[in-house]
């Protein structure tokens, strides 16, 4: 059966918080996140809607080494290879979050934010 899941997006804006944990682990054929505005104070908050809505390859952590993806990174070997986690990376903060944090709209900071506006339309 095809399920639809809406989240208000002010529900899913921390990682931290119960009630986002708890929605991120809902599975649908769809989901939707209703926002007015889903970046106010840092980038880190629009990961969740992203984490929520399974962004490929946003959402995703993946391994330096071999092709093993995941939507979290609580397994600590790749099931084929047996790489280490610390051989996993999210690739939201490879190449959104750190380079907006440490270079903000000047060099990768600024190309990250053109990877965006490109690539995360509604």
């Amino acid at each position: 059966m095809d399920c639809t899941f809406v989240a208000l997006a002010h529900c899913v804006k921390d990682i931290h918080i119960n009630t986002t944990r708890a929605i991120l682990v809902l599975e649908s054929s769809y989901k939707w996140a209703l926002s007015v505005t889903p970046l106010q104070n840092c980038v880190g908050k629009l990961y969740s809607l992203v984490d929520f809505l399974q962004i490929i390859p946003y959402s995703y952590y993946f391994c330096e080494e071999c092709d093993w993806r995941a939507l979290d990174n609580s397994s600590f070997e790749c099931p084929n290879f047996h790489h280490k986690s610390i051989r996993h990376f999210c690739w939201w903060n490879k190449y959104i979050a750190s380079p907006i944090q440490f270079q903000g709209n000047h060099g990768f900071g600024r190309d990250a934010m053109i990877l965006l506006k490109h690539n995360l339309k509604p």
